[in-house]
């Protein structure tokens, strides 16, 4: 449903493609907005002064956030396998093993994690849930500006630049040679290691703000 309009705006894509190809695609597409819960989470437990009380127990601002990103990271798995699980009846196929298709699944949920923390440090730089909130409709963008469901040649140019360099396409495109294979599975090895690169970098930068935002919110 959601991939027919956004190939009129694309350009001409060609027909719509099976289950098979746009399902990495359609699993990012509704978990990617619900990662920034922590946004919100943490942007409620300000405005109601909750941190005084945490701060008074002594718990520390990486355990905090880490409460948030847990939960949203576990919410987030689960609709990305009922996601997996329609697609099947739907004429998803695969060949792939067992170890492929674990593989996909850390990896979805590592990039879940990672923006998650970005989430959150928002989430504690913002005065309140609403603007928290606006992080929802920035996420629910980034895989239709991505490899999801039409090919990056059939895009705009001055977007194809962005869609190119971007976690969501490189986690798309591996997770579509793991559990997918055969076409693929080309350039699956780049794909893998820029999306891990990704995510090690969105970590390594937004986490310990996020933490540093932690002890300078009021």
């Amino acid at each position: 449903m959601r991939k027919l309009p956004v190939a009129q705006v694309r350009g001409s894509a060609g027909p719509p493609q099976e289950p098979t190809s746009p399902s990495p695609g359609a699993v990012l597409t509704p978990v990617m907005p619900r990662a920034s819960t922590p946004a919100v989470g943490v942007t409620g437990d300000v405005a109601q002064h909750s941190l005084d009380r945490f701060r008074a127990l002594d718990i520390n601002g990486a355990a905090f956030i880490a409460g948030h990103v847990a939960a949203s990271t576990a919410r987030n798995a689960l609709s990305a396998a009922l996601v997996f699980a329609v697609a099947i009846p739907m004429g998803l196929r695969s060949s792939a093993t067992p170890l492929a298709w674990l593989a996909a699944a850390g990896l979805i949920t590592l990039l879940i994690l990672a923006v998650s923390w970005l989430t959150a440090l928002g989430g504690l730089l913002v005065s309140s849930p609403d603007a928290a909130s606006s992080f929802t409709f920035f996420l629910m963008l980034i895989p239709f500006t991505s490899s999801a469901f039409v090919p990056i040649a059939t895009m705009p140019g001055w977007l194809q630049a962005f869609a190119n360099n971007q976690p969501v396409t490189y986690t798309i495109n591996t997770m579509r040679g793991l559990a997918l294979g055969h076409q693929y599975a080309i350039g699956l090895a780049a794909n893998f290691w820029k999306s891990a690169a990704w995510i090690v970098g969105i970590f390594l930068v937004f986490g310990p703000l996020a933490v540093r935002a932690y002890k300078r919110a009021s």
